[in-house]
């Protein structure tokens, strides 16, 4: 089931890849690059783990760094008779960790902050939940989604990024093409250039933006916005996956990360909004966007009565 899932979610996803590549090239020229595309699509899906690695900039540690939680780690990997996992850090403001599983094997990633916190209790507490985290057989399909997911998000950034820059250039192209005469083309060319400078001008009076640059910006949010409510069917089914649970019993000692991760997911909940109300990096936004969804979420801690 999970296979299909997974095969099923390689489709889907290189649809709107196709379809862009047929919108804005020639037929023969468009199932060339589709092949291209496919193979390059192929690569990228079936390393998600490392494309989610170098968005993190996680860095791979070994025995000899941190001999205490790798310890650990083989108790586990022992008794749980699971392969042993690569361990990357990664640095962020809060305490988090993901699973990330591909054909090679499994890895877990933990933020800076949250090994710095856990004392033996709580590394063999956090190991057991990424042990059994790993035995729900759904980590290699959500590690799918969630470089799904963080991918399109660039995508949709790249995109916005090349319109603030060049739409103006694009609506004279396309309203040109509309007529045939070569004196018809300049003249109708130079007139909506000179509409468009124009606009922008009131735009920029209208919202009080002084510089081009501001306005530029402006216009990437929008487009941002655009693009993102467009591509909103597609995100749907992704983002349900990616939230979907089966609750995983935890130790106590993990209940003020849990908590903690709480108020991140509702601090992230839409990269979209942090887009528009925010300059902060869009790298740092996409790390805040992959933090919505981590592991502490899934957990069911004991009763403390």
């Amino acid at each position: 089931m999970i296979t299909l899932l997974n095969f099923f979610l390689f489709l889907i996803s290189f649809l709107p890849i196709a379809a862009i590549s047929f919108l804005i090239l020639d037929i023969n020229f468009a199932l060339i690059a589709l092949c291209f595309l496919f193979i390059i699509w192929s690569v990228l899906y079936l390393y998600f783990d490392k494309f989610l690695l170098m968005m993190l900039k996680a860095r791979e540690i070994i025995n000899t760094d941190e001999q205490e939680l790798f310890q650990v780690i083989k108790n586990n990997s022992y008794r749980h008779h699971q392969a042993l996992p690569k361990v990357y850090l990664y640095n962020s403001s809060v305490e988090n960790f993901f699973i990330f599983e591909s054909k090679k094997g499994w890895i877990i990633v933990l933020s800076r902050k949250l090994l710095e916190q856990l004392d033996r209790e709580k590394k063999e507490d956090l190991v057991e939940l990424a042990y059994q985290y790993k035995k729900s057989k759904i980590t290699k399909l959500k590690t799918k989604c969630l470089g799904l997911s963080t991918i399109y998000q660039i995508m949709i950034h790249g995109l916005s990024k090349y319109l603030k820059e060049f739409v103006q250039v694009l609506v004279v192209l396309f309203i040109i093409s509309l007529v045939d005469e070569l004196w018809a083309k300049i003249l109708v060319g130079l007139l909506t250039w000179g509409g468009l400078t124009l606009l922008q001008k009131v735009w920029m009076k209208i919202f009080l933006i002084n510089k081009e640059e501001d306005f530029k910006t402006a216009l990437y949010k929008a487009f941002y916005v655009f693009l993102t409510f467009l591509s909103k069917p597609f995100f749907l089914p992704i983002d349900y996956i990616l939230g979907w649970s089966k609750k995983i019993k935890t130790s106590n000692s993990l209940k003020p990360f849990a908590l903690m991760n709480n108020e991140v997911m509702n601090r992230n909940e839409r990269i979209m909004t942090n887009v528009i109300i925010t300059n902060r990096n869009f790298e740092q936004l996409i790390i805040s966007y992959m933090e919505r969804f981590p592991i502490f979420s899934e957990c069911e801690f004991e009763s403390e009565f």
